[in-house]
This record gives C-alpha cells, structure tokens and sequence, in this order.
C-alpha cells in the first residue's frame, strides 16, 4: 500500500504525531519530500492546462493568476476556477 500525505512544515512541532512519523524518515518504511513553489513555467502551464480543461480562454487572466498565486497550485486551480466563472457570466446570454 502506498500512503501519500502531506503538511505544512510550520505545523510539526504542534502535532506530535507528524514528530513521531518524521523520526522514521529515510528507513524503508517512511520516506520524506519536499515540494516547493511552482516555477512561474509550470504555473502557466497549470493554468492554461486547466482552462483547457473547461474549454475556455483564460489567456487574459493567466499571468495574474500566476503572480498571484506565488506558485501555491492550491491557488492557481482556485483562481482558476474563479476565472472561469466570471468569463461564463461575461458570456452568458441574459435577454
């Protein structure tokens, strides 16, 4: 079975069970990764992946959300998504 979990590496010493996991790290039962920002390259092409996705052009919208997300694709799937909604409602027809 294979396990993947993930926290922030600010809220270790407040759990004591993350404390106990990590003192395993690096046997071969528990293996430790660290994953930073996004570079501004993945970003877009997380954006522009993801809009694709919704077939809708979020051209204009993607170098802000890159910046804005600071390379967090928590936050660019998010802002994305927001994205998406206001083109919808820019598009659609209200006669």
């Amino acid at each position: 079975m294979l396990l993947i979990g993930s926290f922030r590496t600010e809220d270790v010493d407040e759990k004591p069970f993350l404390k106990q996991l990590l003192l395993q790290t690096g046997t071969g039962m528990v293996r430790e990764s660290f994953f930073g920002p996004l570079t501004g390259d993945e970003a877009r092409e997380l954006t522009r992946s993801l809009f694709a996705t919704a077939n809708v052009s979020g051209d204009p919208l993607i170098e802000s959300i890159v910046k804005e997300a600071g390379g967090s694709p928590f936050l660019i799937e998010q802002l994305t998504h927001y994205g998406m909604m206001s083109d919808r409602a820019r598009r659609r027809d209200f006669r």
